[in-house]
């Protein structure tokens, strides 16, 4: 089941929303559950309770009382909720830059089409499944796994991996360039022949380094800067990510 909130104060805007990804739902068999908001004040209660826990949220930038950056601020920061996945939806389209630390997925400008919202619900679709796959490793003869999706960053140091993710640290024997040449996972970078990121938490870059979302700030080797370049122009291209790229 995806689980789907739209947060918008115009109601025909929230039922072409829904009735777009019930119809989609429908045609293709995928179980979708949808809530409508139509203030922020609402969905955020909605997220505080039992019945509020949603993989993809659409978001109108210009709610009347509590605007969408607002609500998305408090959703990443005061909820701590990295999980969801946020479009934003506006009819102005000069608020980029405001966006950068709500980590938004997309951003669809007013009038939305139909083609659009299923455009960025196939998006989500493809990032929310690709985070139900597992990450394998053994510590001490016991093996764990634990999704991709939370995974921050690898670290080699020496002969040890230190793995970084949302809730602290762990540490195994292996070599970087193994989990490199096994992973299977778009968006992990290799920046420097010690680290392996997962650009989802990355929050700033520039050219000799980045920062990821839990404030650490990572080297990026010389003989990988000229590659970063190009995927930090193809993510602006294709408007997936949500960090400030520092020119």
């Amino acid at each position: 089941m995806y689980k789907i909130a739209v947060c918008d104060d115009e109601e025909f805007i929230c039922t072409k929303i829904e009735q777009t990804m019930v119809h989609y739902g429908e045609r293709y068999g995928l179980e979708l559950k949808i809530c409508v908001f139509y203030t922020g004040e609402r969905l955020l209660q909605a997220l505080q309770d039992a019945e509020g826990c949603f993989d993809l949220l659409f978001l109108d930038i210009g709610l009347r009382s509590m605007n969408g950056i607002s609500v998305a601020e408090v959703i990443r920061e005061k909820m701590g909720n990295e999980e969801m996945l946020i479009v934003y939806i506006s009819g102005r389209q000069e608020y980029a830059m405001q966006l950068f630390k709500t980590r938004p997925m997309d951003f669809l400008v007013k009038p939305v089409s139909r083609e659009e919202l299923i455009a960025a619900f196939l998006k989500a679709k493809k990032l929310l499944d690709r985070g139900n796959e597992m990450f394998e490793y053994k510590v001490k003869n016991i093996y764990y796994k634990m999704p991709y999706s939370r995974i921050f960053y690898f670290q080699s140091a020496e002969r040890k991996i230190i793995l970084y993710y949302d809730n602290g640290r762990t540490e195994f024997y292996d070599k970087l360039d193994n989990i490199a040449k096994c992973m299977n996972q778009p968006g992990f970078w290799r920046i420097h022949k010690s680290y392996l990121v997962n650009s989802r938490y990355v929050v700033a870059c520039g050219y000799e380094a980045l920062t990821m979302m839990n404030g650490d700030e990572l080297p990026i080797s010389q003989s990988k800067r000229r590659e970063m370049r190009k995927m930090l122009l193809d993510v602006r291209k294709e408007k997936i990510r949500g960090y400030k790229i520092c020119d």
